[in-house]
């Protein structure tokens, strides 16, 4: 049986940032059944990642999914950095040595959320279906949740360099799409977080997903917590 498309996802959480990669390939053999997994465990996004077209895998342990998951952490330097002046511009500066694809800016300070579509992943090499997929699967994290953030196809050079993947039949061809996230603290926002950090702790953003950070950046900015802190 030809395994038509093998998808391959998974997150790098590093000092600077999110890489998140979507990988596809086309194999010249498998002996994947017609098989369906269980759905009662799932979370709300992850059906969502789920291509119709892809073959089922199953791990050593019996495991049945629709796509292969991983998850890391990094300490390497990303090769885009993005900074944001005391007059709101916002600058991008390419420090790596291959041209950077694709670049997409999404403001949603104002926590409006709406519509978006972003045609990188799909230029890069992924399908119509699976470019949805990646979209739809980080609505909430990424396009729902109030901030500026800054996406971006990783050259595929860095990204076979940092995350080296081996497939056993060798496929006929092979897709990497790793995509930046890159998530932008304005002096405007800055400064709020000194002030809030100094007024109660942060209380405002003590269930804020990015609590821990904005606490540590406000430690960086002279912020000094009072005891009991969390």
């Amino acid at each position: 049986m030809k395994l038509k498309s093998l998808l391959i996802a998974g997150c790098f959480l590093t000092t600077r940032g999110a890489l998140c990669a979507v990988e596809t390939s086309s194999a010249t053999s498998t002996h994947i059944d017609g098989i369906t997994a269980p759905v009662d465990w799932e979370t709300p996004q992850w059906p969502r990642a789920w291509i119709a077209d892809a073959n089922r895998v199953r791990t050593p342990d019996g495991a049945v999914e629709g796509f292969l998951f991983y998850r890391g952490i990094g300490n390497f330097a990303v090769p885009l950095t993005a900074s944001v002046g005391a007059d709101d511009t916002l600058v991008l500066r390419n420090t790596g040595d291959a041209k950077i694809p694709f670049v997409w800016i999404y403001d949603n300070r104002e926590k409006v959320g709406g519509r978006y579509a972003w045609s990188g992943p799909l230029a890069a090499g992924l399908s119509e279906d699976e470019t949805r997929a990646m979209l739809a699967t980080w609505k909430e994290s990424y396009f729902d949740a109030p901030g500026l953030r800054v996406f971006w196809i990783v050259p595929r050079a860095f990204t076979d360099r940092i995350l080296s993947l081996t497939i056993t039949p060798k496929p006929d061809k092979l897709e990497r799409v790793l995509v930046g996230r890159s998530e932008v603290l304005t002096p405007a926002f800055e400064q709020e977080l000194v002030d809030g950090f100094r007024k109660d702790d942060g209380a405002r953003w003590t269930n804020d997903r990015y609590f821990l950070a904005y606490r540590e950046r406000a430690r960086q900015l002279g912020v000094v917590l009072s005891d009991g802190a969390p």
